[in-house]
């Protein structure tokens, strides 16, 4: 645990881009925040050369949250939505080794969106399952991968600390923690 104070960078804007990522982390830096929390809905889409350069510039460390989309889904029981899922997170983890940040945390592990049922055993045994190869990538990069309970209108599968607790430990994650 760093013991720093640090902000989400959506209390500032709700667009990473040149113009709105510089003005939060300067904002961030100049309010006494040490470090900014960047989300990625689209890894894909993070511009990594500009996220390295106004952090830098500002003097504040980096934390990268995430939340999955329906269309790249871990927990789906359609395969190629849940492999999307899937390399969508392993991606989140090479940016995140890329730019220093020690951990991926957030909706990691289904998508952010407001299920019609519960969660069933295959839904869970497919996160699981794909938390472990994402674990052991995780270490091969020297990063973290965190598991952030939501509320049920979030996410259906994790809404409680046990509930991330269960999904690290069955997975057998040694790079896994629980993001409160």
């Amino acid at each position: 645990m760093s013991g720093k104070l640090g902000v989400h960078a959506l209390v500032f804007t709700d667009r990473w881009d040149a113009a709105n990522a510089s003005t939060a982390c300067r904002a961030a830096s100049e309010i006494g925040y040490e470090l900014i929390e960047v989300l990625m809905f689209d890894p894909a889409a993070l511009d990594i050369p500009l996220t390295r350069r106004v952090t830098r510039e500002a003097g504040l460390e980096l934390r990268l949250g995430m939340a999955l989309g329906s269309d790249a889904d871990i927990s789906s029981a359609d395969a190629a939505i849940a492999r999307r899922g899937e390399a969508t997170v392993a991606h989140a983890l090479e940016i995140a080794s890329e730019l220093g940040a020690p951990a991926v945390s957030g909706i990691t592990y289904a998508a952010f969106s407001n299920y019609a049922a519960p969660a069933t055993k295959d839904a869970r045994a497919r996160v699981t399952e794909s938390l472990s190869r994402l674990d052991r990538r995780a270490g091969e990069l020297g990063v973290r991968l965190g598991l952030e309970p939501v509320n049920r209108y979030e996410s259906y599968l994790v809404n409680t600390l046990d509930e991330a607790a269960s999904l690290i430990h069955g997975s057998g994650g040694s790079n896994l923690f629980i993001h409160m």
